[in-house]
């Protein structure tokens, strides 16, 4: 259901108070990749092959502010992401794009300026 209510975030018929939600539950699932499942179940060989730095180093309790995600935008780049965790990177990619708070790192290195 949440992945409807992201595709239709910005039509004009959008409710503001759970566009805001929405957005608040997108920051919070590109905050740890452990709570969006679709990007889970998509990029699940992906993530120990191209991250397990990132997994190793961190607590099972603790947040990981974009790491994960971040890491698999670099594989993204490089063109080295299984097809399916692919269109997620690319979906989360898009949506940062239009708005800044969906990016944990940028957020996190740029929040003074």
């Amino acid at each position: 259901m949440l992945q409807c209510l992201k595709q239709n975030k910005n039509s004009e018929l959008m409710d503001p108070k759970c566009k805001q939600m929405i957005t608040k539950r997108q920051i919070t699932q590109n905050t740890d990749y452990r709570l969006n499942p679709v990007l889970r179940k998509a990029c699940k060989a992906d993530i120990p092959k191209f991250c397990h730095g990132i997994l190793s180093k961190a607590k099972d309790d603790s947040e990981l502010e974009g790491q994960v995600i971040s890491c698999l935008k670099l594989r993204y780049a490089d063109q080295r992401l299984s097809s399916d965790c692919e269109d997620q990177i690319r979906i989360i990619i898009q949506e940062s794009a239009l708005d800044y708070r969906l990016d944990p790192q940028l957020q996190l290195h740029c929040s003074d300026e």
